[in-house]
């Protein structure tokens, strides 16, 4: 592991001290002893590449082979919402196609305010307990000892954000629409807990809105009482237009007018309906486009 990475790495443990409160707390996140976190801050020559990445990981660290592109409409807009939800303590919804560039904003966007309490959990098909087991990692919390049911995990979620409103925590949850509806219905307890104190951000597919709508039209358990905390509002992204398009491509090395000229033909495969009124063609899959940049930058070096 190059030097260069590994500085990254501290510099995220460093910024997860001061996120969580301790040492020993950041070492629970990442699953490892909290030696290994003192060391590795010391670069001790006993740590492992392996076990670098490992903590790396846990605290969001990728190899930088892929460069985001701040200045595309979607990632400022991304940016703009969760600054102002989480000033004002909101609950909100994005719900938009795969691949559309959600989870490079709401992940970007809590890296960069993680000392100022931004959290960010990528959902899986979790139940209730399984999702506030997870929930209690992420805030580094000293896993209870024995069974716990799915309110006393609750109790010390909330608890803990609870003790983080001077930050004005913000969390956002990426894949809602995977939870399962036990977990979901966590929300509701949540809102009722933290209303006010702590900003609460849910995305997914389209599925997500889907999901949410058919359950309060068949009144089924929980759903419309979600939707009302939630705003019973759903917001979307803009779209990458070519602009956009040529930006992640020049930050990612591609800078030839004619090769961005023709990925942009192979990727704007969509018109929407932007808020002016006026249809815009776009590209609705960031990871189409993403592979693309990659095949190209491979032909590059070949």
């Amino acid at each position: 592991m190059e030097q260069q990475q590994k500085s990254k790495i501290k510099e995220l443990i460093e910024i997860e001290v001061k996120r969580l409160g301790s040492q020993v707390a950041v070492s629970r996140k990442c699953k490892v002893s909290e030696a290994t976190i003192s060391l590795i801050l010391k670069d001790s020559n006993d740590v492992t590449d392996e076990m670098w990445l490992r903590v790396g990981t846990s605290l969001g660290f990728k190899p930088e082979n892929w460069i985001i592109a701040r200045n595309t409409r979607d990632f400022i807009y991304v940016n703009s919402l969760l600054s102002k939800g989480k000033d004002k303590s909101m609950f909100f919804i994005i719900a938009n196609e795969a691949g559309s560039g959600k989870t490079t904003g709401l992940s970007q966007f809590c890296a960069d305010n993680a000392e100022n309490g931004a959290f960010y959990i990528q959902a899986r098909e979790w139940s209730a307990r399984v999702f506030l087991q997870k929930f209690i990692n992420m805030l580094g919390i000293n896993e209870p000892r024995g069974y716990k049911t799915a309110d006393e995990l609750l109790e010390i979620v909330t608890k803990a954000l609870n003790e983080k409103t001077l930050l004005k925590p913000i969390v956002c949850i990426d894949e809602a629409d995977k939870l399962k509806p036990s977990a979901l219905r966590n929300l509701i307890y949540l809102f009722n807990a933290l209303e006010d104190k702590c900003a609460f951000v849910i995305a997914g597919t389209m599925n997500l809105e889907k999901e949410i709508e058919s359950g309060v039209k068949y009144a089924k358990k929980g759903y419309d009482e979600i939707e009302s905390r939630f705003g019973r509002s759903y917001i979307g992204l803009i779209g990458a237009n070519k602009k956009d398009v040529a930006n992640i491509c020049t930050t990612n090395g591609l800078t030839n007018t004619t090769l961005i000229e023709e990925i942009w033909k192979e990727v704007g495969t969509k018109y929407k309906t932007i808020s002016n009124g006026k249809r815009e063609l776009i590209c609705n899959d960031l990871r189409r486009l993403k592979r693309i940049i990659q095949r190209e930058q491979l032909k590059q070096v070949a």
